[in-house]
């Protein structure tokens, strides 16, 4: 189907279409079967069965695709996308570099449940970016230019008022891209779409606004794009804060809207308008372009976006919370473009915020992982070195634990959930060395959380549970892996747990804890709180509901299913906990982290994905160490963004101190990311990010380049890998090789960093007495 001929482009100055070779539509990736239909009243109707083309599964279909040299718009109307349950179909324009699988793309797409999409695979298997926007279900326009080196997204319900997706590079534009109708199904099941045939224009004279800049005057440079979502601190950016309306073509003058109401038409380029004595608040800003001054002329289409306005922190202390979930892989949400886990409210939380998609961990193992989080520190530095051999937790006196530091704050503390941290005492009971009542009974309270900072514990006795416990085979199951079966709790002000017994047989753990940390957060809702709420979900063993299990039915594979199942509970309890907040009016002043604890097991294993990395659970590859990361504070931080720097699972600790202009101990790695989220800063991107684990096993990472390896082979994986992570996220040791500037960098960092964290007498200078402090 070809919607352009060389005779149409005649007047259209430097833009050229080149006819294509044959009649049939362009297959992306592995296509089983596919019909079109191009006289489906004025309409292409695409029928297309595939894997989506989301991360490396590049599948999909793409009709009307032709060459195209230099700059263009592409603009299409899909009509409507039917794909049953499966909300990742998606239907739009695309633009690609070649016609191989796997070739750099980006496109604009309509989901069939999810909203737009802006999709970009800026190197070869390179990692999806892209913005949601909720407004939009599985109808509207949707657009992409190509201005130089960069592209432009946005969409619009009506054809005239677009809201921008803003603006994503490629390393390499090549000045010849292909060009069309593209459309994927999901998890191979069929979908059913309908576009209005694509409309090529020249941006230099069919269209008005293309971009949204952020521009400080005073300064004289261009801070970011402006598009929907963003959070503005107009105290940090001072009086000279500025909007400005870029213009592809010849226009003669820019109506400024505020709220829906006309503040000011400037028809002198640069075409900018003071936002810097707006108040704080909710707002919405338009620019509407016309060929005429002072707003006359014809009207060409505009631009939109919703944004928020606040100037500066709040001065209450930020509530926290901080979702840990375990053994979630990379690619087990929707939001990191899962194919067959449906995980809504997660999605949604990672539309409200932002989705670190570089988000590491300290370890890629439960125990150590969680003594990281817990302590802001990488956790080889007090002998923290793997599960079944650690000092315990450093002393309070020497270095405060994260709840500690907060509660000298003014903070009300709670741990709900998993807390696995516990003291080796000796090999022959290692095993038990996460029993909290066999830690009770003994001398080592100090690594309890009722004794580290937090005012309300409610957990289950070692490193995992039943998601039934008080059902009888719960019960079983517990006991026969020398557990008690029973959940217990520690209220603020007592000092003592206690065992809960006879809850109802069909209590679910899942569901337990977030009732719990609901009824913690309403006791201590009227006071700065930090709630650390620690699901076992998605981890070993099955455990899902029935109707759960019912819900993802299309997943073939048991353990798959299973696992897929209790995602879908764990995501229905963030949903709730989400909601809550939302009703108590608390999210303005709350900052919100949620993550695994490390990389999934993969499917033979645990059931997880950790697509698209390399490795997984026990590894330091990308599959071990790189999870599902997302940050929210509305207001503060920017909606439906993508934030690549490296960062850190105990960031959480020095960003909110930050939040509420305290220090950081100087003991701590956490460093404040508040700040790089919301654009002001970017010293991220050059930080280096270390770990150590199980006595040889390294990682480092600086910018782009990182080092993975296992440096005496004591682990069953051997690996000694640089790599880039932009360009090679699967780790293949094929690919080119790293410069060697970059590997003298990073043997120099990781080097520096082992021989300080292991050295054993800085270990024994975390603790008051010898390796471990006893109550």
């Amino acid at each position: 189907i070809r919607q352009c001929s060389t005779s149409n482009w005649a007047n259209f100055g430097p833009l050229s279409c080149r006819q294509p070779n044959s009649k049939i539509p362009l297959k992306i990736g592995s296509v089983p079967n596919y019909n079109l239909d191009s006289n489906s009243f004025g309409a292409v109707r695409i029928e297309v069965s595939s894997g989506d083309f989301w991360n490396l599964r590049d599948h999909g279909i793409m009709v009307g695709a032709d060459s195209i040299t230099g700059n263009f718009q592409i603009e299409t109307r899909v009509l409507s996308i039917n794909s049953g349950r499966y909300p990742w179909a998606k239907s739009g324009i695309m633009a690609r570099s070649s016609r191989e699988p796997g070739a750099t793309a980006a496109g604009v797409f309509v989901t069939s449940k999810r909203g737009a999409v802006f999709q970009n695979r800026p190197v070869t298997g390179g990692l999806t970016s892209r913005v949601v926007e909720d407004d939009f279900g599985s109808s509207g326009h949707v657009r992409l230019i190509r201005l130089g080196d960069s592209f432009y997204g946005a969409v619009s319900q009506d054809g005239e008022r677009w809201t921008s997706l803003g603006e994503q590079q490629w390393d390499s534009m090549p000045d010849t891209l292909m060009v069309g109708l593209a459309a994927a199904g999901q998890n191979d099941q069929p979908v059913i779409t309908r576009l209005k045939p694509p409309v090529f224009k020249t941006p230099s004279n069919e269209t008005g606004v293309f971009k949204l800049s952020l521009v400080d005057t005073s300064a004289g440079q261009i801070l970011r794009n402006f598009h929907d979502g963003d959070a503005i601190d107009l105290n940090h950016y001072g009086n000279s804060l500025r909007v400005r309306a870029s213009i592809a073509g010849t226009i003669g003058s820019v109506q400024f809207k505020i709220d829906g109401i006309t503040q000011f038409t400037d028809s002198t380029a640069p075409y900018d308008f003071d936002i810097s004595t707006l108040a704080s608040g909710e707002h919405t800003f338009e620019a509407i372009p016309f060929t005429g001054p002072g707003g006359t002329g014809a009207r060409r289409d505009s631009l939109c976006a919703n944004f928020r306005i606040n100037r500066g922190t709040p001065a209450a202390r930020p509530n926290l919370v901080y979702i840990l979930v375990d053994d979630m892989g990379y690619g087990d949400g929707g939001f990191n473009g899962s194919q067959d886990v449906f995980t809504p409210n997660l999605d949604e939380l990672a539309a409200n915020g932002v989705r670190c998609t570089s988000g590491y961990v300290t370890s890629p193992q439960c125990a150590t992982s969680r003594a990281g989080i817990i302590s802001g520190m990488q956790q080889y530095r007090f002998g923290y070195e793997v599960n079944h051999q650690r000092m315990g937790l450093p002393s309070a006196l020497i270095a405060p634990l994260a709840p500690e530091v907060l509660k000298g704050l003014g903070y009300t503390n709670a741990m709900v959930g998993k807390w696995h941290l516990g003291v080796a005492e000796d090999p022959e009971t290692d095993y038990r060395e996460d029993w909290l009542n066999g830690i009770i009974a003994g001398n080592h309270t100090s690594v309890m959380p009722w004794k580290r900072g937090f005012d309300y514990t409610y957990a289950f006795n070692a490193a995992g549970s039943s998601y039934f416990p008080y059902s009888a085979h719960g019960q079983n199951y517990l006991k026969n892996h020398f557990n008690n079966p029973n959940n217990l709790e520690v209220r603020e002000g007592m000092d003592d747990p206690v065992y809960l017994l006879g809850l109802p047989e069909s209590t679910y753990q899942t569901n337990e804890l977030t009732s719990r940390a609901i009824k913690f957060i309403s006791r201590n809702k009227t006071n700065p709180f930090f709630l650390y709420l620690s699901y076992n979900a998605p981890h070993a063993p099955n455990g899902a509901l029935a109707q759960d299990l019912q819900l993802n039915d299309h997943i073939a594979d048991e353990r798959r299913r299973d696992f897929a199942a209790k995602m879908t509970g764990l995501d229905r309890q963030a949903g709730r906990l989400m909601n809550y907040l939302e009703s108590e009016n608390l999210l303005d002043n709350t900052l919100i982290f949620f993550l695994s604890d490390n990389g999934g097991g993969e499917t033979p294993k645990n059931g997880s994905l950790n697509t698209p990395f390399r490795g997984g659970k026990g590894e330091v590859l990308e599959g071990g160490v790189r999870v599902p990361y997302l940050v929210s504070w509305r207001g503060q931080i920017p909606e439906n963004r993508d934030f690549n720097a490296p960062v850190m699972s105990y960031d959480y600790i020095a960003t909110v101190l930050q939040a509420q202009g305290e220090s950081v101990p100087e003991y701590m790695d956490s460093l404040p990311i508040l700040e790089e989220l919301q654009g002001k800063t970017a010293a991220l991107k050059t930080t280096p990010r270390c770990l150590l684990f199980r006595d040889s096993v390294s990682w480092a990472r600086v910018g782009d380049y990182k080092y993975a390896g296992v440096g005496f082979n004591t682990f069953p994986f051997s690996y000694d890998i640089y790599s880039n992570t932009r360009h090679n996220v699967t780790e293949n040791e094929n690919a080119s090789p790293v410069p060697p500037f970059a590997i003298n960098q990073l043997d120099s960092i990781l080097n520096s960093f082992i021989e300080e964290a292991a050295d054993p007498i800085r270990q024994n200078s975390f603790f008051e007495t010898d390796s471990h402090t006893e109550d």
